[in-house]
């Protein structure tokens, strides 16, 4: 039986969702001090180039509270990626504890960012190769053989569910997220 919704926007709620990019740029410029934090928290312990490429991406936390706090929460985050169509992609956090305010965090990093590029022959592009591409392209010189994407990219739509059990207890979207 469907928990009514009137009931189920009573028992949680979701409050924010925030999302936080670590881009391909080293420096941005900005005039509040908290984003530029916010990366450098990110990219904290990340020392080689490699170590920083596994963190660039999107991460998502989403607040909520819950004035039940019986385990058996399930946060579903479903997103759609710029390289990969109307394909749906989806993670869940299975919470065994619930307090009264919570906080589930997803990402979006690495090889599941970046995606797999590949070069006109078919052959996928080594990490060294997809760096040395990048700086090609960000220096607006042209180039004679174009890679193209087959996966990944950055998160154009998402939307979160918290379920209990199969019944949906509240749910956000962005605005670009289709149902």
């Amino acid at each position: 039986m469907a928990i009514p919704t009137a009931f189920a926007a009573e028992e949680i709620e979701i409050r924010k969702v925030l999302c936080t990019a670590v881009t391909f740029e080293r420096n941005q410029q900005t005039s509040d001090p908290m984003i530029g934090f916010e990366r450098r928290y990110l990219l904290h312990g990340a020392v080689t180039a490699d170590e920083q490429r596994a963190r660039r991406g999107k991460y998502f936390t989403v607040l909520w509270r819950a004035k039940d706090s019986s385990p058996g929460i399930v946060v579903r985050f479903e997103y759609l990626q710029a390289h990969t169509g109307a394909e749906v992609h989806l993670q869940e956090a299975t919470l065994d504890e619930v307090e009264r305010t919570n906080s589930t965090k997803f990402q979006v990093t690495g090889r599941q960012y970046t995606g797999e590029w590949t070069w006109p022959n078919g052959n996928p592009l080594t990490d060294r190769e997809y760096e040395s591409y990048l700086q090609l392209l960000r220096s607006g010189r042209p180039i004679e053989v174009k890679a193209t994407p087959k996966t990944g990219g950055d998160v154009v739509a998402w939307k979160v569910t918290i379920l209990r059990g199969e019944n949906v207890l509240a749910t956000e979207r962005s605005y670009l997220w289709r149902d």
